[in-house]
């Protein structure tokens, strides 16, 4: 869930970076609102949450940018219930009612709307993630990016990767030896597994290090490793 892109009918929503690890986990710890909200925006919103089915919605946060248009939508996060390691908690997506805000809730005859915001049940998300800690470090893994693993096995397989023990695999001379260079373990914000015994981690919020591993038998190993970053970043 680093980055989302959904297209409907030409209409492209992009889901902005968190400010602090959105690249994790949907739930930020660090919450930015870079539009103006009233008390009474505040107020609709949360009455649109609430319509929608979040019982508890906790903050408003930056949601993304629709295109074309350029319009600002933002994002209600509910409280977070834990259970151990899992963690569970809502996540809707809210859009001013306004014309250069168009999207496919518009063809949606369901849409609900409050004072100048509108949304849809299609834009509430059922967020659950697994939290690996080592020591003061945690990682939030969403449990839809490892389906079918158990806890204990990611456990033991992030915490082989943040502590490096794998075998590197790569030729010496690749692109990805150099990246290595730059890799931080307590810079890691995102693991999923894409294929089974396979895992791509990331490392930064708006930049970093990507590294893709392969689990063989009892050892792990290092495939590939390179640079990624979002596109305002790569100036510098």
């Amino acid at each position: 869930m680093a980055i989302r892109v959904l297209a409907v009918l030409g209409l492209l929503f992009i889901a902005l970076p968190a400010y602090s690890e959105f690249a994790t986990a949907p739930y930020r710890e660090q919450c930015r609102l870079s539009r103006r909200v009233t008390e009474s925006d505040r107020k609709a919103i949360v009455d649109l949450a609430k319509r929608m089915g979040m019982s508890e919605p906790l903050r408003i946060c930056d949601g993304g940018e629709m295109r074309p248009g350029g319009c600002k939508v933002v994002e209600v996060t509910s409280r977070v219930t834990v259970d151990g390691p899992k963690r569970e908690w809502l996540s809707l997506i809210v859009e001013p009612d306004q014309q250069d805000c168009v999207s496919w809730v518009d063809l949606d005859e369901q849409v609900t709307r409050v004072a100048s915001w509108r949304t849809n049940r299609d834009r509430l998300s059922k967020n659950e993630t697994w939290r690996v800690d080592d020591g003061a470090w945690h990682v939030d893994v969403p449990l839809d990016e490892v389906p079918g693993i158990a806890f204990a096995d990611l456990r033991a397989t992030v915490h082989a990767i943040r502590r490096r023990q794998w075998i590197n695999k790569q030729p010496k001379a690749s692109a990805g030896v150099r990246a290595l260079v730059s890799f931080r373990p307590d810079d890691i914000r995102y693991i999923s597994r894409s294929f089974e015994g396979e895992f791509e981690v990331k490392t930064g919020d708006r930049k970093g290090v990507f590294l893709h591993f392969r689990v063989v038998g009892n050892a792990i190993e290092l495939h590939y490793a390179g640079r990624w970053s979002w596109p305002d970043e790569n100036r510098d």
